[in-house]
């Protein structure tokens, strides 16, 4: 029998992870897991789980690719767990990749597998802590926003979409993202998009205009307005705080 050991926190399980845990299995017949423990994560990892590590193990457990879920409570016993467990194969995610060589000392092979890029326990993290806005102005400066919010890990909003006062952009896309409506749909575009915030970004409007979008979105209940004046200093400025 050739058995496969692994190691990580799994914490907020993800596709991402089952993905990982069926390549590792293909690699062998005997899946183990070493799962770090929550004094671990926050004493060694500085890091605090969603689930504790009985939730995160029955989690792991359920998983057909998995046969054995053990505790990690060091970083050395990876060691001493090879030996026990007879493992065949190491497996870890490539961002760890040459850390690990060593082990082949052991008689293990070590395998890096590549990680699913589009998600992560940390983006979910992340995501669930965000706000839903939504920009009003489906223009450049408005897409320079949604530009933003692509390339800085620490723009703080989820865009969910444009709303524009112009019939002819309504239904249409910017960078993937539609406009939904203008003024006059706005109180069920917000209820259907759990938008908490709607940020004004229409720089070449006149000023009576704006003053009149304003009035009727203070009308929303629970929903706060931000005027984006410029672009060029909405991060460094913290003017979407």
């Amino acid at each position: 029998m050739k058995r496969v050991i692994t190691y990580g926190t799994f914490d907020l399980l993800h596709y991402g992870h089952i993905h990982l845990l069926k390549r590792a299995k293909a690699l062998g017949d005997y899946l183990i897991v070493g799962l770090s423990t929550n004094e671990f994560n926050q004493k060694e990892k500085n890091k605090d789980c969603y689930f504790d590590y009985d939730k995160r193990k029955s989690l792991l457990e359920a998983i057909r690719y998995v046969d054995l879920v053990i505790p990690e409570e060091n970083w050395k016993q990876k060691v001493s767990d090879i030996e026990k467990y007879h493992a065949d194969v190491f497996v870890i995610g490539d961002d760890w990749k040459g850390k690990f060589d060593h082990l082949e000392d052991l008689g293990v092979e070590v395998v890096y597998l590549s990680r699913t890029e589009e998600i992560s326990t940390s983006k979910i993290k992340k995501d669930l802590n965000q706000e839903n806005v939504l920009i009003y102005g489906a223009g450049e400066s408005g897409v320079l926003l949604v530009k933003e919010s692509r390339i800085n890990p620490n723009f703080p909003y989820r865009i969910v979409g444009f709303l524009d006062d112009n019939p002819n952009k309504k239904g249409g896309k910017l960078y993937g993202l539609k406009v939904l409506g203008g003024l006059e749909d706005v109180e069920k575009i917000v209820e259907k998009n759990d938008v908490s915030k709607i940020i004004i970004s229409m720089p070449s409007v006149e000023q009576s205009k704006i003053s009149n979008i304003l009035k009727e979105l203070n009308k929303l209940k629970d929903i706060s307005v931000k005027i984006l004046p410029n672009v060029d200093n909405l991060i460094e400025e913290g003017n979407l705080s």
